[in-house]
């Protein structure tokens, strides 16, 4: 996920980012009451640069437990298939409702929005799937004989470099919807709906932004580090 642009959201009341935060753990049946010292750390510091992106350091991340670095991203991949894109998915299926002009911008919104969501699926289906059992099994978190067999596979069919280099070129970009969005003239029926997707639209970008410099400066230096 290759996103560089930090766009901000001018909301009615201020972002409890924290709240932002814990909500993926939630969603992914984990009470915040089980949350140990390093996740509720971690929360506290990924709400910090949710906040303000610029102040973003991937050095800062890299003396966090890396299970607990894994534990935030699977989560947050429960977020954004749970939430925030069935969220957009309803909201852009409400204006397609109430417009009786279908015009060439919301066209290409729902055409775009389809492709990001089969993008975004793609992407954590691989993450999930060939990385994070990759890095489950150097951590010694999988049960033995599972871990036997995942690692005779890994030998044969994953390569670390390999994916960090398909990784560093895929893109999965929520400022095209964003700037589609822009061309289109809402009516007075969904002037509204309109608002609340630009919103959500920049809720998501603004995540994956982190979610993204997070996987790629610290998720990944932390399992090379590992492997040494």
């Amino acid at each position: 996920m290759d996103l560089h642009i930090y766009s901000r959201t001018i909301e009615p009341n201020p972002i409890n980012y924290k709240k932002v935060v814990l909500k993926r753990y939630e969603l992914a049946n984990k009470s915040i009451d089980t949350l140990d010292a390093a996740d509720m750390a971690l929360v506290n510091k990924v709400s910090e640069v949710l906040e303000k992106p610029e102040t973003f350091n991937g050095r800062e991340f890299l003396n966090f437990p890396l299970e607990a670095i894994l534990r935030y991203l699977e989560n947050t991949h429960t977020l954004y298939l749970f939430k925030y894109v069935p969220e957009i998915t309803q909201s852009i299926t409400h204006i397609l409702k109430l417009e009786d002009n279908y015009t060439s911008s919301l066209h290409a919104l729902e055409v775009l929005f389809m492709d990001f969501r089969r993008d975004l699926k793609w992407h954590i289906h691989k993450e999930e799937t060939d990385l994070f059992p990759h890095i489950r099994y150097l951590l010694g978190s999988l049960d033995h004989e599972i871990s036997i067999q995942l690692h005779q596979h890994r030998n044969t069919t994953f390569s670390l470099e390999s994916f960090v280099d398909e990784h560093a070129e895929s893109e999965v970009n929520v400022g095209i919807l964003r700037n589609t969005l822009s061309y289109y003239t809402p009516n007075a029926e969904t002037k509204t709906m309109v608002q609340v997707l630009h919103t959500q639209l920049n809720r998501l970008e603004n995540d994956l932004l982190i979610h993204s410099r997070i996987e790629e400066e610290v998720l990944i230096p932390l399992t090379i580090r590992l492997r040494k």
